[in-house]
């Protein structure tokens, strides 16, 4: 009989115990329920909130790729689209509001590559292009196959353009340099005269860069422009080589 009573109430407790368990974890999954349903609705919003957000920005800056602020559109649609990806496992917690992201990152695209088109179909110009090489060799995955046609013409444009300049310093410089030699020649030609002697040829211009000695005579180079020959401590000749 006493053994009926103990185990009565043993299993009173524990039926008693189960039920409040039950009802606890009932209570707390509700609570998880409700706690995902209120972050997937949140992180729904984020998403929409950030799409309205850039797509304001892009409109501000321009509501046309095809114009002047054509670079500037394509910049701010490429950190757009890292900024997507950067935040994507923040993002991808939840499946809800994606729509948002996926249109946004269509949208962003489209317009880099329709700046893209725009600036490269305008007259070459080398500062233009090359603030386009260098932001647009960062990010080739984004860049369609037609501009990634355009793209290497007009890098073809810009080198061919660049050796052209190039070729023109270089041919400047050769002439400048020319100019020069000719400039000091005819004044060194002008200083000397034949009777001079050697001190006053020293006195007006200095020692030869070169000098030469034979049995007859002594011969001062100056800068391959004047030779004298020098006879008797006096100028006997001078010479002006052809070159």
């Amino acid at each position: 009989m006493m053994k009926n009573k103990v185990f009565r109430g043993f299993l009173f407790y524990a039926s008693a115990t189960f039920i409040i368990i039950s009802v606890f974890a009932g209570v707390s999954w509700l609570f998880y329920y409700q706690d995902e349903v209120d972050n997937k609705k949140t992180l729904a919003n984020q998403k929409k909130s950030f799409y309205d957000e850039q797509m304001k920005l892009l409109k501000e800056v321009s509501n046309d790729n095809k114009s002047e602020e054509s670079l500037e559109v394509a910049m701010i649609s490429y950190d757009i689209i890292k900024e997507i990806e950067r935040d994507d496992s923040y993002y991808q917690r939840y499946e809800d509001g994606n729509e948002y992201l996926e249109k946004l990152e269509v949208e962003t695209t489209k317009r880099l590559n329709d700046s893209l088109e725009y600036l490269l179909g305008k007259e070459y110009d080398a500062e233009v292009y090359g603030e386009l090489m260098d932001f647009y060799r960062e990010i080739p995955d984004y860049i369609s196959k037609e501009n990634s046609v355009l793209l290497a013409q007009a890098e073809k444009i810009a080198d061919e353009e660049l050796q052209t300049e190039i070729a023109k310093i270089e041919e400047e410089n050769k002439d400048k340099k020319k100019y020069t030699h000719e400039n000091r020649k005819r004044a060194l030609q002008s200083i000397f005269q034949t009777g001079m002697s050697v001190s006053e040829v020293k006195s007006a211009i200095g020692p030869p860069t070169k000098k030469y000695r034979s049995d007859e005579a002594e011969f001062w180079n100056y800068e391959d422009a004047v030779i004298l020959t020098i006879k008797n401590g006096f100028v006997y000749d001078i010479t002006y080589p052809s070159n």
